[in-house]
C-alpha cells in the first residue's frame, strides 16, 4: 500500500497539523500533508501501518523529523479532507469551490472507505451531501452532479441518491458518455449509467415517463433498477 519516501520524493508540503510527525507523500504529484499519528490511528489500516511490525512504524519519527510515507494510488484531495476531518479541523475552500466542493467529498468518502473511517464521519457526509443538493438544486454539469450521485451510492443514502439521480436525469445536457476515462465511472455499475443516460436522453426530448425521475439504491445495489420505473419491489 505504501513505503518510506525519501526526501528528494517530497513535493508541495501543507501542513494539516504543525506539531505532525508524519508526511503523507500522495499520488503522483507527490503532494504532501503534514499530520499526527495519532490522529492517523483512528484508522485501523494507519494504526497497523504505524505500528511494530510495518517499516513505517519502525521509523523513529518527531515532530523534528517527520517520517514521509508514499501513497502512490491515493487522491491527494480526498486524502486531504479525510485527514482535515481526522484532526477535527473545518474542510477548507467549500466556499472558493462552489457546487464543485462535493468532488473533493467524494474522494474523501473512496479514501475513507479505503482507510476503514467511513462509518465514523457517515453522518457528517450526509449532512454535506444534503447540503449540496438544496444549495444547488439547478447545477446541469453532469460531471458535477454524478459526483453527488457516487457519493450517495457510497453512503447508502436512498433519499439522497433519488434526489441526486432526479437531478442528473432532469438538468443535465451532456451524457453519461462524456464520464467515460474518469475514475467516477467505475464507482457505479454500468447498468444503472445506462439507464441514467436513457431516463436523460428521454428528459431533453420531452419524453421522460412519470415515475422513472430517479433511480432507486437498492434496486440500484441489487442489480434489479428497472429501466422505465423508479422501483418495481417493495423494500
Amino acid at each position: 500500500m505504501s513505503n518510506i519516501a525519501a526526501a528528494s520524493d517530497l513535493n508541495e508540503v501543507k501542513v494539516i497539523d504543525g506539531d505532525g510527525d508524519v508526511l503523507l507523500v500522495i499520488g503522483a504529484t507527490k503532494q504532501s500533508l503534514r499530520v499526527s499519528s495519532r490522529a492517523l490511528s483512528v484508522s485501523p489500516v494507519f494504526k497497523s501501518m504505524l505500528g511494530p511490525h510495518f517499516r513505517e512504524g519502525q521509523q523513529p519519527r518527531s515532530t523534528a523529523g517527520p517520517v514521509p510515507i508514499l501513497l502512490p494510488e491515493d487522491n491527494y484531495d480526498g486524502t486531504r479532507v479525510m485527514c482535515q476531518m481526522l484532526h477535527l479541523l473545518k474542510v477548507e475552500s467549500d466556499e472558493e469551490h462552489g457546487s464543485n466542493c462535493i468532488y473533493d467529498y467524494r474522494a474523501a468518502a473512496v479514501t475513507m472507505k479505503k482507510y476503514q473511517v467511513l462509518d465514523i464521519f457517515h453522518y457528517h457526509l450526509v449532512g454535506v451531501l444534503y447540503e449540496w443538493l438544496y444549495d444547488y438544486p439547478e447545477e446541469d454539469a453532469i460531471d458535477v452532479v454524478i459526483e453527488a450521485v457516487v457519493l450517495a451510492y457510497l453512503l447508502d443514502c436512498n433519499e439522497a441518491f433519488e434526489k441526486a439521480t432526479a437531478q442528473l436525469i432532469k438538468n443535465c445536457y451532456d451524457g453519461t458518455m462524456t464520464l467515460l476515462g474518469t475514475s467516477v465511472i467505475d464507482l457505479l455499475p454500468a447498468s444503472s449509467l445506462l439507464i441514467l443516460e436513457e431516463r436523460r436522453a428521454a428528459a431533453q426530448n420531452k419524453r421522460l415517463r412519470p415515475g422513472t425521475e430517479a433511480l432507486c439504491l437498492q434496486c440500484t445495489k441489487q442489480g434489479t433498477q428497472d429501466r422505465y420505473e423508479t422501483c418495481t419491489i417493495d423494500h
